[in-house]
């Protein structure tokens, strides 16, 4: 009777499997630090980057070429440092015309103007609230700074009234203007493009503290003809607004 009953149990139990659509399979895995090099070995998607190269080609317009660099940390924090070099400020230079009530370029004579290159930097620390560094939208603190310089010559006739003669008069000043700006960014990271190219898309608000030097024309006393020029110092402290993007390849 046993033999007869072994039987009947094998072929039952058989019959329940065949029955079943799907089996379902439990793998557990020891000794593996990593996960996804044994489930997602070839599975290039999944590889995180914690290196990145960039490049700002709008801040041309704002006499800078800067190459950042960014590092990551952790899974959501990295730090981007940035180093440049600064040269003619053409924004800058239309800002004061447009709103500096005193335009210097309205009372020179005649100046001419040679431009100096200077090193600027930047370094922000960088959260990506998605978890993924590199990869996502992001907050940062920043921290920049520039200068901008220039050696400028003034060219101008000046009327002595005892002699009745002009004379010409020529100065030359090392003009500059230099930028600590603190920036609060808030900016997305975009790798849907290329493969390991992204852009990098920001605004933030900031405090821009200027230090400047810049020409002076001072008048005769009781408004006489004679006049000269002189380098005088000002500094600034005013509100800031930042937007552009950036070109980047990470590795």
């Amino acid at each position: 009777m046993k033999f007869p009953l072994i039987l009947f149990i094998l072929i039952f139990s058989v019959n329940i499997l065949k029955g079943q659509d799907t089996v379902k399979t439990t793998l557990i895995i020891f000794d593996q630090d990593n996960i996804n090099e044994v489930t997602h070995k070839n599975d290039k998607d999944l590889k995180i980057y914690k290196n990145a190269f960039k490049f700002n080609p709008l801040l041309i317009l704002n006499g800078e070429a800067p190459v950042y660099y960014e590092r990551a940390l952790n899974n959501n924090f990295s730090i981007e440092g940035a180093i440049g070099i600064t040269f003619k400020n053409y924004i800058g230079n239309v800002s004061n015309f447009l709103f500096e009530e005193n335009n210097d370029d309205e009372i020179y004579d005649t100046k001419k103007e040679k431009i100096k290159s200077n090193i600027s930097f930047k370094l922000g620390v960088r959260y990506y609230t998605g978890g993924v560094v590199l990869d996502g939208f992001y907050f940062a603190l920043e921290y920049a700074n520039r200068k901008y310089s220039a050696e400028q010559t003034i060219t101008y006739e000046n009327y002595d009234p005892i002699t009745f003669f002009s004379t010409t008069q020529t100065n030359v000043f090392n003009t500059e203007t230099l930028y600590n700006e603190f920036k609060l960014i808030a900016g997305s990271q975009s790798h849907s493009y290329w493969d390991n190219f992204f852009i990098d898309y920001y605004f933030g608000v900031g405090i821009n503290k200027q230090s400047i030097k810049k020409i002076s024309r001072i008048e005769g006393i009781n408004n006489s003809s004679n006049y000269t020029y002189e380098l005088i110092s000002e500094k600034k402290l005013s509100p800031s607004l930042y937007a552009g993007l950036k070109i980047g390849f990470e590795f």
